[in-house]
């Protein structure tokens, strides 16, 4: 994180989840992308505008997001989380990184990138396959429940 308060993830069952979890947190954001993917870039603003949006409401405590990168270099990767306030698994754990994309395999293929995927911090279950979108709407909490 740019605010030097990083959170301290763990793995569980190929899922990050963050200390926060007993904290209100309801939600992990699962942002699937890489810097060679000009559309992943795009999405990155969008996905800091929401983030910047929630962190400034109510719900500023129920959605952590992280970052999985598809980067094949080291400093792609670090162009790209340079622009992202949310955590990111490291370029270096490539095995994690790598699990929870088999994990979601079958909705996040390497031509689907970005690709959004909510899932429930305290279960692990996924909420959203596609999520992408759903941060334009006005009330996207209340889409994933």
């Amino acid at each position: 994180r740019q605010d030097g308060q990083a959170r301290q993830l763990r793995i569980r069952r190929c899922l990050m989840v963050t200390e926060a979890e007993n904290k209100g947190l309801k939600f992990i954001g699962l942002y699937f992308g890489a810097h060679w993917a000009p559309p992943c870039r795009f999405y990155t603003t969008k996905l800091k505008e929401f983030w910047d949006k929630i962190k400034d409401g109510e719900n500023k405590d129920e959605i952590e997001i992280i970052f999985v990168s598809d980067d094949r270099e080291i400093n792609h990767f670090k162009r790209h989380i340079a622009k992202m306030p949310w955590n990111s698994i490291p370029f270096e754990a490539e095995a994690t990184r790598r699990s929870l994309v088999s994990k979601f395999k079958d909705i996040v293929p390497e031509a689907a990138l970005p690709t959004f995927v909510v899932i429930d911090a305290k279960t692990g279950a996924l909420v959203k396959q596609d999520a992408k979108e759903d941060i334009h709407k006005d009330h996207p909490f209340e889409i994933w429940g």
